[in-house]
């Protein structure tokens, strides 16, 4: 794979990292609609919960780049 599609794959990883993180930050500071009262006061929890589906959205952009457009 060049350069160009190195590249590619690094910020479209990490624009799907960023929607990721904001959507899900937004759903859990609304928590409290959704009776997970806990998660939307614990910024802790919230922090975590929106890194590891972040990292997790940004693998799967990853393989779905390297699977389907690179292979």
């Amino acid at each position: 794979m060049t350069i160009v599609g190195w590249i590619t794959a690094a910020f479209g990883a990490l624009v799907v990292g960023v929607a990721t993180s904001s959507v899900l930050d937004e759903l859990l500071s609304r928590a409290t609609q959704l009776q997970l009262e806990r998660w939307s006061r614990d910024s802790l929890v919230r922090t975590a919960i929106t890194a590891i589906v972040s990292l997790v959205a940004m693998a799967l952009w990853l393989w779905l780049w390297m699977t389907y457009v690179v292979g």
